[in-house]
């Protein structure tokens, strides 16, 4: 399974309760602690890849996250069973993307980083 996820958020909590509204998990919504909302999150990606389902994100704009959604971005790449992860994501965004990948406070996300594809521009 795969969505295609553009929202603009700053609030963490709010980004990980649109990925589980996109995805359909049930949460307890409303003002719902980060913690439960992952839980939630988790328990649903962990019953997708029993079915033998694999879940990736494609979130679009990426370059408008803020630096605290981005971290939970690379936090919720960490949820895996002992043989595989659970949630593979992909961010599609303008070149600032990059440079703001580049911050020295991104390190750890660089590390995760599997591959990048710039494309130029079209001519006409």
């Amino acid at each position: 399974m795969w969505r295609w996820f553009s929202i603009r958020c700053s609030r963490v909590a709010e980004f990980v309760a649109a990925i589980c509204d996109d995805l359909r998990v049930p949460h307890p919504g409303g003002q719902a602690s980060l913690k439960k909302l992952i839980d939630a999150l988790n328990t649903h990606l962990l019953q997708s890849h029993a079915r033998g389902r694999r879940t990736m994100l494609i979130i679009d704009e990426a370059q408008n996250l803020s630096r605290e959604v981005l971290e939970q971005i690379r936090l919720l790449t960490n949820l895996e069973t002992t043989k595989q992860k659970l949630l593979q994501i992909i961010l599609i965004g303008q070149p600032e993307l990059v440079g703001l990948l580049a911050q020295p406070g991104f390190a750890s996300a660089r590390a995760a980083h599997h591959g990048a594809l710039s494309l130029d521009g079209v001519d006409s």
